[in-house]
């Protein structure tokens, strides 16, 4: 997504606010980029990457897994309870859906071969969970 200063789309704005909300140490000058697509945030660093805004509160055991990161050919979803009707969208790091998955069971295999090198978002809902974004990159 090269960003024209027109709105952005709410899938748009998705994907950037997740690269925006990550650490700027970490994530370099996309994070950077993101933040300025989003003038009316503020961003708290030494909060954002000490870890105390990723959730960790949440009891992690009920969470669903996105593994291996960085991966290869494929990737895993796995669930602690048995999901029968889960969705992942898979955006590029212009913010452009590249593939819109269904998954169910406790651990779903999805086939990502034929996608280039890169970084991607994962935009995971599960049932009795709340949806959240992952980072994943691709490399071979």
């Amino acid at each position: 997504m090269v960003w024209s200063g027109q709105p952005l789309s709410q899938t748009q704005n998705t994907v950037v606010q997740a690269i925006a909300n990550q650490c700027r140490y970490e994530g370099g000058y996309g994070v950077l980029l993101a933040r300025k697509m989003l003038p009316d945030q503020l961003y708290d660093d030494d909060i954002l990457c000490s870890g105390s805004n990723d959730n960790s509160g949440k009891n992690q055991a009920n969470e669903v897994v996105i593994y291996p990161n960085p991966a290869c050919n494929f990737i895993l979803l796995a669930s602690p309870k048995q999901t029968d009707a889960g969705t992942a969208l898979l955006f590029n790091a212009l913010g452009l859906l590249v593939r819109n998955f269904t998954w169910s069971g406790f651990e779903t295999r999805l086939d990502i071969s034929d996608l280039p090198n890169g970084t991607y978002f994962f935009n995971v809902n599960a049932e009795e969970q709340p949806a959240f974004m992952k980072k994943v990159v691709i490399i071979r």
